[in-house]
């Protein structure tokens, strides 16, 4: 799972006066704006409406003073992306491995071996380019958090 740490933007003169403002609720609102701010960047960045389940896998937790981001494995394999590499592991698969025919479109099912791990371009996953939506997710967010916090500063003072 990977983890993302968004710290609050006050400074520590602050602190106190903050303590009242940043009460649960603006932090709960807070989470699931970025929340959804996440799956809205991680919609443009695929067009063509896959990646439900990356969607799904974004979590939050709400601490004292901090809100946590969670992405999936998945989640975080399309976010950083993935290099082009040999797939190895797939040596040690317990049944075989369905494979969609380039010419046909037909699925095949193949076994991956030592031998047929050394041929050249075999067993070769093409690599992912990273699609960085957590991050395009998280700027929205806390410019997002700016406002709402003067928002929420105004309406202390005027109260005070």
């Amino acid at each position: 799972m990977l983890r993302i740490y968004l710290k609050p933007l006050y400074s520590k003169k602050m602190r106190e006066k903050f303590e009242k403002i940043l009460d649960k609720r603006l932090k709960y609102n807070l989470a699931r704006a970025g929340v959804k701010r996440i799956k809205e960047a991680q919609k443009q960045a695929n067009p063509n409406g896959k990646g439900v389940r990356i969607r799904k896998g974004v979590n939050y937790t709400i601490g004292r003073r901090s809100v946590t981001f969670y992405l999936s494995q998945l989640g975080g394999y399309h976010n950083y992306g993935v290099r082009r590499h040999k797939m190895k592991y797939l040596m040690k698969a317990k049944r075989p491995i369905p494979i969609r025919d380039k010419k046909t479109g037909e699925i095949v099912f193949r076994w991956a071996s030592k031998k047929s791990m050394r041929k050249r371009g075999s067993w070769t996953h093409p690599g992912l380019k990273p699609q960085k939506f957590l991050e395009k997710g998280l700027s929205d967010l806390k410019q997002d958090f700016k406002k709402r916090l003067r928002q929420q500063v105004r309406k202390y003072l005027s109260k005070g």
